[in-house]
């Protein structure tokens, strides 16, 4: 409103101005009152103009927009939805859609529109065999291609077979079965993430030290993903490279032959990214390499390296893999959810060369400073072999990811807090056991502590009782001692089907779930649920529970009786890694709020996201045409 004030004043004649200063001051008291009206007038005329918009106007109006488009929006269908996003997007393109009716290329591009998945749409006329007439008289219509049989020569055609986009002919029933007037529409509904010059892992169980790597930091089998390249525009049908799927060995293979381009980078040391001619691919399941003269050898579908000559300055990587949704560390959020550092926040680089060298130097130096610090650092740090220190000797403790890094930290992490002192963690990612021992609490937001076998929190409240509270986290197994009360949210704890929450015979005292999906079971004195999945069910005293499922045991420590969750993966690092899969019972799919999947991908929407692809095949499908839907992902 100053601003404004300024604007009136300067409308009138200094002479004024200066004998209101030496007098009482009412003309500056009327005109700051003026311009506070002016300023929200101005503020309403602006949403107002925003309003004509579908893509400023209010979430409101979306609504009613997309009611008067007649769209139907029954849910949810991004986590972005609580600003009216997908909706949005769909109200706002359906009109030029629709003039656009009638081919395949606008079915796929309004059904990703809509549901915000990868779509490809396959016409049965590419993939039917045709021959020539044999009836005596001249052809009809345009020359048809050869007959439509295989060569089983064609590597490339027999490895595109169980592909949608695959145009090899196959001899089909055309009186019962997909023919040219039938179309197969193909979904990825697992998004992709692109990871930019990120440290490999050196895989110890290789035969050979310093040769076999994995694109995972953590070496973890991580599939490789294509990270999409969306169509030039609607009327094109998208093509294999724009869609967010995974890669398979044959496909990486093909891509060699045909244009020697790669959907990664892979570089030596601190040297240029390694030619897609010195590159071979292979199965590295057992890590035994074949004999190749190419540099490296790569397997796609669990995401491994290998180098025929060994690595001592380390490898580093860019490339792309999938996870349903944005949460745990990484580059899974979008930039507005990261927390940017102010213009005086203490920002540490970690490297040679710097005042801090090595991540314990940084952790230190926190530790001596309590002051909220940003890590501006990618690389994989492995600690000594006691371990990294952080706490606080007064105040608060604040160590947040910077914007776009990811550092991983292979080791445990001890977190000291002697005096009810408070420490936070924003985008790490842990390779280890953390610990902390009250009294204090920890707040852990988009972190990542890898699930692995006697991994995950170590809790110790004998002194004093600890609070943690994580958010868009994944987490391992929660072990606790004492007064412990844990509060989690839009999150995966993963104890690997056993203890999650409470292992080791100790319940935690009080345990409050919203949107989270519990790889395990849950002992605690106070369980409180919200839209969540457990798996291994619930041990002790209930409190609310509100449109979640938990598995029933007959007996305490026996197998879950009735229905069981089923997910596309349970394994970490894998695409569909607590993804509640296709075939999941309906009790299980629908036991959230109005019948929504509940869990940690709740606000993903996707039973939503199916209705609404419904809604445009039956629009957007051309006259004539039938259809089938696969779900790949």
């Amino acid at each position: 409103m100053s601003d404004d004030y300024e604007i009136l004043a300067s409308l009138l004649p200094a002479y004024h101005r200066e004998l209101d200063r030496a007098g009482d001051g009412a003309l500056e008291v009327l005109l700051r009152a003026i311009a506070g009206q002016w300023s929200d007038l101005r503020e309403r005329v602006d949403d107002l103009y925003d309003d004509v918009f579908v893509e400023t106007c209010s979430t409101d109006l979306v609504r009613y927009f997309a009611e008067e488009l007649g769209l139907d929006d029954d849910g949810p269908s991004a986590p972005s939805d609580q600003s009216g996003f997908a909706l949005r997007a769909w109200a706002g393109q359906v009109t030029d859609l629709r003039r656009r009716r009638g081919t395949l290329g606008t079915l796929a591009s309004a059904a990703h529109v809509a549901t915000g998945w990868s779509i490809h749409v396959q016409p049965g006329s590419a993939s039917v065999a045709r021959t020539q007439p044999v009836g005596g008289g001249p052809a009809v219509g345009p020359p048809v291609r050869p007959p439509g049989s295989i060569d089983v020569r064609d590597l490339d055609a027999l490895a595109q077979l169980d592909r949608p986009w695959s145009t090899a002919g196959r001899l089909v029933d055309l009186r019962s079965g997909p023919g040219p007037a039938h179309t197969d529409l193909s979904v990825w509904r697992i998004p992709t993430f692109p990871v930019q010059q990120h440290a490999c892992a050196v895989d110890g169980s290789g035969p050979t030290p310093g040769r076999a790597h994995t694109f995972n930091p953590f070496g973890l089998d991580q599939p490789l993903h294509v990270h999409p390249v969306p169509p030039e525009t609607p009327l094109d049908r998208p093509t294999p490279g724009a869609l967010a799927r995974p890669i398979g060995r044959a496909d990486l293979a093909r891509l060699l032959r045909q244009s020697g381009t790669l959907p990664f980078t892979v570089r030596a040391g601190t040297g240029d990214p390694v030619r897609a001619e010195d590159i071979a691919v292979a199965d590295l399941s057992s890590w035994r390499a074949p004999a190749s003269p190419h540099a490296v050898v790569v397997d796609p579908e669990r995401g491994r390296l290998w180098f025929h000559d060994p690595q001592p300055d380390g490898v580093t990587v860019d490339y792309a893999f999938g996870l349903s949704g944005a949460i745990g560390a990484g580059p899974t959020h979008a930039p507005s959810q990261w927390r940017r550092p102010p213009e005086d926040g203490r920002v540490i680089v970690v490297g040679p060369g710097h005042p801090h060298p090595t991540i314990g130097a940084a952790l230190d130096a926190v530790r001596r400073e309590p002051a909220p610090s940003w890590l501006d650092d990618d690389g994989t740090h492995r600690a000594p072999r006691d371990g990294w220190r952080l706490g606080a000797t007064h105040g608060s403790v604040s160590l947040v990811a910077a914007v776009g890094r990811t550092p991983a930290l292979v080791g445990d992490l001890h977190i000291e807090s002697p005096s009810h002192h408070r420490v936070e963690l924003v985008g790490l990612a842990v390779d280890g056991v953390v610990t902390m021992t009250g009294p204090g609490s920890l707040v852990l937001t988009r972190c990542t502590l890898v699930p692995r076998p006697r991994m995950g929190l170590a809790l110790d409240g004998h002194r004093g009782p600890v609070v943690v509270s994580a958010s868009r986290c994944i987490l391992g197994s929660v072990v606790a001692r004492g007064s412990v009360h844990v509060s989690v949210r839009d999150s995966i704890v993963d104890g690997r089907g056993r203890g999650a929450l409470g292992g080791a015979g100790q319940p935690v005292a009080s345990v409050d779930l919203g949107c989270v999906t519990v790889l395990g079971t849950v002992s605690a004195g106070f369980v409180a649920l919200d839209r969540c999945i457990v798996t291994g069910g619930v041990r002790g005293p209930d409190g609310p529970v509100t449109a979640s499922w938990t598995s029933v045991e007959a007996q305490p420590g026996t197998a879950p009786i009735g229905d069981r969750a089923r997910f596309t993966s349970e394994v970490f690092g894998q695409p569909g890694y607590a993804q509640l899969a296709p075939d999941c019972p309906p009790a299980i799919r629908h036991a959230g709020p109005d019948g929504s999947e509940p869990g940690v991908w709740h606000a993903l929407g996707q039973d939503a996201r199916g209705r609404r692809l419904a809604q445009v095949v039956g629009e957007f499908l051309p006259a004539g045409q039938t259809l089938s839907i696969s779900v790949r992902s």
